[in-house]
């Protein structure tokens, strides 16, 4: 079986969505690199993920990340009290 080692989002604001994946999801800064528009987070599982700017980005998504948490319900709550909206909700 394979392991999924990292994965690159591209990202119009690598800052600020830096902030986002840190606060709300837990993810911890592994390395940034400013000269190249690019930070890499990673998470409990030794994933990383790598934002890197793009300012020319597609109108839709182009991957959609799934992240594991003990509780959804909870989790859930949480995001919502924190002002995230579900991408279903934005369609």
């Amino acid at each position: 079986m394979v392991t999924l080692d990292h994965l690159a989002i591209f990202v119009t604001d690598e800052q600020r969505s830096s902030r986002w994946y840190v606060e709300h999801l837990g993810f911890r800064v592994e390395f940034a690199g400013p000269e190249r528009g690019t930070i890499a987070l990673q998470d409990d599982g030794g994933l990383t993920l790598f934002l890197v700017r793009s300012p020319a980005l597609p109108a839709r998504p182009s991957c959609v990340l799934t992240v594991q948490v003990d509780d959804v319900a909870r989790t859930y709550a949480a995001l919502s009290a924190a002002g995230v909206t579900p991408a279903w909700a934005a369609v």
